[in-house]
């Protein structure tokens, strides 16, 4: 029982440390750069009409992140008592945030000015780009999961000085392909980098493991 309650009490702490920039990315002086990074440009007076779901979101994060605390609490204490009851309900305060980044997703599709098929998949962007930066505190897991596949960060805008067409990263988990590599190591290769072909894509190999090609 230990080992079982320790596995799943680290997957929720992780999934509320990936929720916990919420409330710096979505306040009201950052939010308009936030979008930008997400690939959606808005003026301030369009983020102000998204004040009502940004809250309700970010009082989510906060309320995740409250419980992760007693969690860790209850660990430290070894009260597994307290440690499964506590993690019941983080995980229904994690359900709940998710419903509101739905919720939010629903109100950017609102606003006209949004292709499509940018709004729909708002959601899964501002996921992929809160666990880039939390795993970013892991130096070079974002790198080795680049190299791997698992990872595709496709950059728009290089250069770009323009606030009205800043520069942005779509971030893109393919969790499916991390199967192929323990399978077989040399198939995901042959794959992802035509190994052992003639045709060797040495140059992406580069870029992907040193993140320096755009």
């Amino acid at each position: 029982m230990p080992n079982e309650v320790n596995t799943l009490q680290r997957a929720l702490l992780q999934i509320a440390n990936v929720l916990e920039p919420l409330e710096r990315e979505l306040n009201s002086t950052r939010a308009v750069q936030t979008f930008a990074e997400l690939g959606i440009t808005l003026n301030g007076r369009q983020v102000s009409s998204l004040a009502s779901p940004m809250q309700a979101l970010v009082a989510s994060s906060k309320t995740v992140l409250q419980k992760a605390g007693d969690l860790v609490q209850a660990i430290e204490a070894e009260n597994i008592g307290q440690i499964i009851s506590i993690s019941a309900e983080l995980i229904s305060q994690i359900i709940t945030a998710i419903q509101k980044i739905d919720q939010l997703q629903n109100a950017v599709q609102s606003i006209g000015s949004i292709p499509g098929s940018v709004s729909s998949q708002f959601a899964e962007r501002l996921f992929n780009y809160l666990l880039v930066r939390a795993l970013e505190a892991a130096n070079g897991v974002n790198e080795f999961l680049e190299l791997l596949g698992i990872l595709e960060r496709e950059r728009n805008n290089v250069g770009s000085t323009d606030p009205n067409n800043p520069e942005f990263t779509i971030s893109t988990f393919h969790f499916d392909v991390l199967g192929n590599w323990f399978q077989s190591p040399v198939s995901a290769l042959q794959a992802q980098y035509n190994w052992g072909s003639n045709s060797l894509d040495a140059g992406t190999i580069y870029c992907n493991g040193l993140s320096v090609c755009y």
